[in-house]
């Protein structure tokens, strides 16, 4: 067994920012003043999505070393992704219409969007930014997602899928969530127009004369999505001999379910032939180095692709796998028992479940209950 190198980076990193940057956060977080300085907000997204850093960890970082008044702002980032991940999870046919939408068309426009040839600079500088570094601060993202969908009139779908594409932290729920909210759809007739004054200002006038549509309406669609009724509930105990981990969620530290106690840890790649979005090469290099760090660190872990497991599924009786939330492994895994005959039985953080329940409707509802969130799942009270 090793230390794991992404994990100890991700950690520093943290510490650095505690330290450092989160009583500037509120100020700072909105200014995007270019490519490899942006020095008002952490950094920490890529390893969050991947749970190599586990959001209520975090949460108990900050506040063992801040007050929450003054680490507030951050503190609600991080149930922002907490959010995004429930109000998923309690309508998972969101992203199976996202996932089945066949609006990705390639057309002039379309390629002249996703290589950076529109003509409007500031979006222009981004997928550049985007495809070189496969990161872009979040206010850029919402002015991203807003000049792809009011200015240049490209179906939303398609600049979530570029952003899946190329994002480091990219993520079923945060991305595809956002992308609608963008739009107009996620909160209903609310939608985020992105203004040439704000670009302006809070890029220290890169981009001083942007050229946007102003006053576009929100999108609009038929489908109702439903709340699912059947939510994951909490762990239950280790029913099989055999764990699968898959990239969603590459956290070791809970007490309550101990990696060693499993015969065998299947670390899973989901290869290409089994994801909805072909992932660049930056992004797939990461992912891949994530698990073999995780599946390294444990003496009983065996790394391996998608296809690897599908050969071997049909000789096991059933593996506990901890719960990878909505989206392409969960899709995959649950193909995988109803093809191969493999029961599963979810490892499900009480954590998330806890705060689930209340990602029903807006986020406005969800941060009423920051407080009970906070005390439930970490030692500090807000």
């Amino acid at each position: 067994m090793h230390k794991q190198k992404h994990l100890i980076d991700a950690r520093r990193q943290l510490d650095q920012f505690v330290r450092d940057g989160v009583h500037s956060y509120a100020e700072l977080r909105n200014f995007d003043i270019g490519p490899g300085q942006h020095s008002g907000v952490s950094h920490l997204s890529k390893y969050i999505s991947h749970r190599v850093l586990f959001e209520y960890e975090i949460l108990e970082t900050v506040l063992s070393q801040c007050s929450y008044a003054s680490a507030e702002k951050f503190i609600q980032e991080i149930f922002w992704r907490i959010y995004w991940k429930g109000w998923l999870e309690n309508r998972p046919s969101v992203w199976q219409a996202f996932k089945n939408d066949a609006s990705l068309q390639e057309d002039e426009a379309l390629n002249k969007a996703q290589n950076g040839r529109t003509g409007i600079a500031c979006f222009d500088s981004w997928v550049e930014e985007l495809r070189d570094h496969n990161y872009l601060h979040n206010h850029t993202r919402m002015w991203f997602a807003s000049i792809w969908i009011f200015t240049l009139k490209l179906p939303w779908q398609c600049g979530a899928r570029f952003f899946l594409q190329h994002l480091y932290d990219g993520d079923a729920a945060s991305n595809t969530l956002s992308w609608r909210w963008v739009a107009g759809l996620h909160t209903k007739g609310k939608h985020y127009v992105a203004k040439a004054s704000n670009i302006a200002k809070y890029t220290n006038n890169r981009f001083p004369s942007t050229q946007l549509a102003k006053t576009p309406l929100p999108l609009i669609e038929d489908t109702q999505f439903e709340l699912e009724k059947n939510m994951p509930t909490a762990s239950r105990p280790s029913k099989y001999k055999q764990l699968l981990v898959f990239e969603n969620d590459l956290y070791l530290g809970d007490a309550n379910h101990s990696y060693s106690d499993y015969e065998g840890v299947y670390v899973i790649y989901l290869e290409t032939c089994h994801r909805s979005i072909t992932l660049c090469p930056n992004v797939v290099n990461f992912k891949k180095s994530l698990l073999m760090d995780f599946s390294e660190s444990l003496g009983n872990a065996k790394y391996i692709t998608s296809r690897d497991f599908i050969s071997i599924a049909s000789q096991l009786d059933g593996v506990d796998v901890v719960y990878p939330f909505v989206g392409d492994c969960l899709d995959f895994i649950n193909d995988v028992a109803r093809t191969q005959g493999c029961a599963l039985n979810f490892v499900v953080r009480a954590q998330d479940t806890h705060c689930w329940q209340h990602a029903k409707k807006g986020f406005f509802n969800f941060k009423k209950h920051l407080a009970s969130m906070i005390q439930e799942t970490t030692s500090f009270t807000a």
